[in-house]
C-alpha cells in the first residue's frame, strides 16, 4: 500500500511491516527501479531524503514509495537527512515522465526537486491579507482558484503588470503561484513589481543567490500556501505548497531549455505537472511557439494595441552590389536617431551563426535548391550537404555576405557615425546579439542587419525563432512617431515579414505548423539527438539495428559523433536508448541526449 500524506513509522515492539522503496542518488539507469529497505525506527514518507547502504557505501536516496509488506531480511535505512519531503507522489509522476521523455536516469531528475543544501522546517507564518487586484485575466484566475481543469492558456505580449495582478489575486485566495522567467534580469523585474503589492508573499529565487538563501527560499515555498515564487528554470520541479498557477514568461526563449542532459524545457515540464497536479498553466510571449499552438491552449490577448512597433522592410535587392552591410536607407535612419540623442539597437546573429550571402551580379539570395537554407560561399549546403554550384538565377560564382558579427558591424557603422559600440558600451547606437537584447529598452529604432541569415538558417525552427526574435526587438522600440523596427532582407515577400508588419503572428505560425506536420517534425513528430564523445565500437550498429525509428547518422559534429532519431512516436525508441546510453556511459563514453532539440 503506497503512503504519501501520512508519516509512517515502524510499529513498536512487534517488529516492522513497513518498508521503503528508495532510488539511490546515483546517476545511472541501473538504479531507476530503486531498492527496498526496512525502516527500523525511522519516520519517512514519499519524498523523504534518506541515507542507505549500497554496495558497501553510504549514499543518499529518495523515498519513492512506502509499502506495508514484510521487511524481513532487508537492509535498513540508516538515517533521514531532512524533515521536509522533497516531493509528493503527484510530483513523482512528473519526475517519472521527465526521466522517460528526456532519456535520463531517475536520480538525475529527482535531484532537480531538491535545493542546494538540506532543507529545514521553517516557523509557521500567516501571510498578511492582500487586496484583490482587478485584472484583465479573470478567466485564468477563475481556473487557478477554482482548480478547474483546462488545456492551458497563452497570453500574448508577456504583460508583466497583468501577471503580477493575477498572481497577487490568486495568492490572496490561498493558492501559490509560480512565475518562471527566462533570465535573472526578468526575475528581478518581476520580483520588484510583486514586492510593491505583496512583499511578504514574494519568494525570489534569483540565480545570484547563495546556496543557503536558495535553500531557505525552497523551504518557505514548500510549506507556505499563498506564496508567489519567481525564478528561472531551476524551480520547475520544486515542491510548492498549494500550487494553483504556473506562468512561463516568454515560453519560446532559448534559456527555458537546459543545454545539458537532461535537456528539460520549463514549458513542457510544467505543462506535464499541471496535468497531474491540477494547477492552471499559462504561457506567454509575443508569438507562441508551434508547441504552444499544437497543445490547443486558449489564446488570450489582453491588449488590443500592436504587439510591437511598426515595421519597415528594406529590400536588399534595391541596393547595388558592394554597397556594404547596411543599406543607405538604414544609415540615414540610424544617423538621424543618434543625432537626436535617441537610442538605437542593431541586432546581429549570435555566436556561431552563418550570415546569408547574395550574388554580386544579380543580387539574389544564395539558397540551397534542395532544403531552402541560406548558404555561404562553400561548395555544399551546411544543412543537407547538397552541392550548391553557381548562382541559380544568373550562373555567376561571386557572392558577398549580408551580415557579420558585432565587431565588423560596429566598424561599418563608425564610418558614418561615431556614437556606436557593442551593447553595454553606453553608446547611442548599440550593436548586440539576442543575449544583449534582454537589457535593451526605450529604443527609437531597432535594426536587423541580416534577417535572411536568421530566417533561412540551417535549423528547421529557424523561421519561427527569427519571427519571435524580431518581434522582441520591435517590442523594445517606443510607441512614438517615427520610432520603428527596420529589417533588411533580400526576400521582402516572405510571409514572415507580412506577419511582422501586421503585428499578427498566428496565421504565419499556423502555416508553419501545417508544414511541420507534412515533414513530421516537432511538435507533430519527435526528434532525439544522441551525441557521444569516444563512442564504443559497437554503438553505431546497436543504435541502427535496435532503435525502432528512422535513424540518421553517425555524423561527426564538432568532435562528437551524432545520431538523429526521428519518428511520430518515439516511446519505444526511448526505452531502447536508455539501455544503449547506459552501456555507453558505463564504457566511459560521454553521452548527451537532446530531446526536442532547439538546434540541429
Amino acid at each position: 500500500m503506497g503512503i504519501d500524506r501520512c508519516r509512517c513509522r515502524a510499529s513498536q515492539g512487534g517488529g516492522s511491516t513497513l518498508r521503503a522503496l528508495v532510488v539511490p542518488a546515483v546517476a545511472s539507469f541501473a538504479v531507476d527501479k530503486g531498492f527496498r529497505y526496512a525502516l527500523g525506527d525511522h519516520t519517512v514518507q514519499v519524498g523523504s531524503l534518506v541515507r542507505v547502504p549500497l554496495s558497501g557505501r553510504r549514499v543518499r536516496g529518495y523515498v519513492v514509495a512506502v509499502e506495508d509488506n514484510d521487511s524481513a531480511g532487508l537492509k535498513e535505512v540508516l538515517a533521514v537527512s531532512s524533515p521536509l519531503p522533497l516531493f509528493t507522489s503527484k510530483t513523482l509522476e512528473s519526475v517519472r515522465w521527465a526521466a522517460t521523455h528526456y532519456v535520463a536516469p531517475m536520480a538525475t531528475v529527482l535531484a532537480r526537486t531538491a535545493p542546494p543544501n538540506l532543507p529545514k522546517a521553517t516557523p509557521d507564518k500567516t501571510y498578511a491579507e492582500v487586496g484583490q487586484r482587478k485584472g484583465v485575466l479573470g478567466e485564468i484566475e477563475a481556473a487557478a482558484v477554482g482548480r478547474r481543469r483546462s488545456p492551458g492558456f497563452f497570453v500574448f505580449g508577456s504583460p508583466i503588470d497583468e501577471f503580477v495582478d493575477l498572481a497577487v489575486s490568486v495568492a490572496g485566495h490561498g493558492q501559490s503561484v509560480l512565475i518562471a522567467a527566462p533570465t535573472a534580469h526578468e526575475v528581478n523585474i518581476i520580483s520588484d513589481k510583486v514586492a510593491a503589492f505583496a512583499p511578504d508573499r514574494l519568494i525570489c529565487v534569483s540565480p545570484d543567490l547563495s546556496d543557503a538563501s536558495v535553500t531557505t527560499a525552497w523551504a518557505r515555498m514548500a510549506t507556505r500556501p499563498g506564496s508567489i515564487v519567481v525564478g528561472t528554470e531551476r524551480v520547475a520541479l520544486w515542491s510548492i505548497a498549494s500550487l494553483g498557477l504556473a506562468i512561463v514568461v516568454d515560453e519560446g526563449r532559448r534559456s527555458h531549455k537546459a543545454r545539458q542532459t537532461p535537456t528539460i524545457h520549463t514549458r513542457d515540464l510544467l505543462k506535464a505537472r499541471s496535468r497531474v497536479e491540477g494547477f492552471a498553466f499559462v504561457m506567454s510571449g509575443l508569438a507562441p511557439t508551434t508547441e504552444a499552438l499544437a497543445a490547443g491552449v486558449r489564446m488570450i490577448r489582453s491588449d488590443s494595441r500592436r504587439l510591437w512597433a511598426p515595421v519597415e522592410v528594406v529590400d536588399r535587392l534595391e541596393e547595388p552590389p558592394g554597397g556594404g552591410l547596411i543599406s543607405s536607407r538604414v544609415r540615414v535612419a540610424m544617423a538621424g536617431a543618434a543625432n537626436r540623442r535617441q537610442s538605437v539597437f542593431v541586432l546581429v546573429g549570435r555566436k556561431g551563426y552563418a550570415p546569408a550571402f547574395r550574388c554580386v551580379a544579380c543580387r539574389s539570395l544564395r539558397r540551397c535548391d534542395n532544403c531552402g537554407t541560406a548558404t555561404n560561399q562553400a561548395g555544399s549546403c551546411q544543412r543537407c550537404r547538397n552541392d550548391l554550384g553557381p548562382c541559380a538565377q544568373c550562373g555567376r560564382r561571386r557572392f558577398e555576405p549580408l551580415g557579420a558579427g558585432i565587431g565588423r558591424i560596429v566598424e561599418e557603422i563608425r564610418r558614418f557615425h561615431d556614437a556606436v559600440g557593442p551593447a553595454g558600451s553606453g553608446q547611442l547606437i548599440a550593436v548586440g546579439t539576442e543575449r544583449d537584447l534582454v537589457a535593451a529598452s526605450g529604443l527609437a529604432l531597432g535594426v536587423v542587419v541580416d534577417a535572411d541569415g536568421m530566417v533561412f538558417g540551417t535549423n528547421y525552427r529557424s523561421t519561427e525563432d527569427a519571427l519571435r526574435l524580431f518581434a522582441r526587438l520591435g517590442a523594445k522600440v517606443k510607441r512614438e512617431s517615427g520610432s520603428r523596427l527596420i529589417v533588411q532582407t533580400s526576400q521582402p515577400s516572405h510571409e514572415i515579414f507580412g506577419a511582422l508588419r501586421r503585428s499578427d503572428p498566428l496565421p504565419f505560425l499556423e502555416a508553419e505548423l501545417a508544414e511541420r506536420a507534412t515533414l513530421r517534425y516537432p511538435p507533430i513528430g519527435e526528434l532525439i539527438v544522441v551525441e557521444v564523445a569516444n563512442p564504443p565500437a559497437w554503438a553505431a550498429d546497436r543504435i541502427r539495428t535496435q532503435v525502432e525509428a528512422a535513424v540518421l547518422g553517425p555524423a561527426e559534429v564538432a568532435g562528437r559523433t551524432r545520431w538523429l532519431v526521428q519518428g511520430d512516436d518515439l516511446s519505444k525508441a526511448r526505452q531502447v536508448l536508455r539501455g544503449i546510453v547506459g552501456e555507453m556511459r558505463d564504457a566511459g563514453a560521454n553521452v548527451r541526449v537532446d530531446v526536442d532539440p532547439i538546434d540541429l
